[in-house]
């Protein structure tokens, strides 16, 4: 992997990239015949450090982003606003048409209501307002509970004595995994909610086999890195 890549990303792929190389440390840690436990607690905390950096940064750029369309939504509500009321006067761009609806607004001037002129501005910066919020929580939730059933899934295969599993035999004592596995395909856009576990195991040998050709039916150490691979594509794919 060409980490060197995440930097074009700034603050967002310098901390994601830290994230997948914790993530690896991690699994090279625990794969030792002898577990050095100290270490291995340093390291699980600094992954989980920078999954959060991940998800800040990540909410930053988006907010940011999520600004500039609103930013069309408010010039078309000035410019309606301009139509109704002010289409008499000269002004042409829009920071004289701002600056004459503001000194308007401080006049008693009779031949509009500034009532509805501040109720218009102010029904915009509530729309905008509330859609920033539900932006921020989708996409907190999108992030943190992608990362997380990572997480969820990578503690019940290291609960196994080999470190891996396999879906297809006795899948009834595999809860955790499979709870896990459906919240990750939803993350990643898939909706498997109400796929049994069998047809959910048909959907994970239909993803593993992006990356490999063998023990399709299985979830190893490795396979766990591939899909943050799959999640941070679709992340690239959505900013393009």
């Amino acid at each position: 992997m060409d980490y060197l890549a995440f930097l074009k990303y700034g603050a967002l792929g310098i901390s994601l990239a830290l994230a997948i190389l914790s993530f690896r440390l991690l699994s090279k840690e625990q794969d030792r015949e002898e577990v050095r436990q100290p270490m291995l607690n340093s390291i699980k905390n600094y992954l989980y450090l920078a999954v959060f950096l991940s998800v800040f940064f990540g909410l930053s750029e988006l907010a940011n982003n999520f600004f500039s369309p609103q930013t069309e939504t408010s010039d078309a509500g000035l410019e309606h606003l301009w139509n109704d009321h002010f289409n008499g006067f000269p002004d042409s761009t829009f920071q004289q048409k701002l600056e004459r609806i503001g000194a308007h607004i401080q006049t008693d001037t009779p031949k509009t209501d500034t009532a509805e002129i501040c109720a218009t501005l102010l029904e915009t910066l509530e729309n905008c307002r509330a859609e920033l919020e539900k932006c921020q929580s989708e996409v907190a939730d999108y992030g943190t509970g992608f990362y997380q059933n990572v997480i969820k899934l990578k503690k019940a295969l290291s609960a196994d004595p080999d470190g891996w599993t396999n879906l297809e035999w006795a899948p009834e004592k595999k809860t955790a995994i499979f709870e896990a596995l459906r919240e990750i395909f939803q993350r990643l856009g898939y909706n498997y909610a109400d796929l049994t576990d069998k047809q959910l195991i048909a959907k994970w040998k239909l993803l593993k086999s992006k990356w490999t050709t063998e023990d399709l039916g299985y979830i190893f150490q490795s396979d766990i890195s591939q899909i943050v691979r799959e999640f941070l594509n679709k992340y690239e794919k959505n900013g393009q």
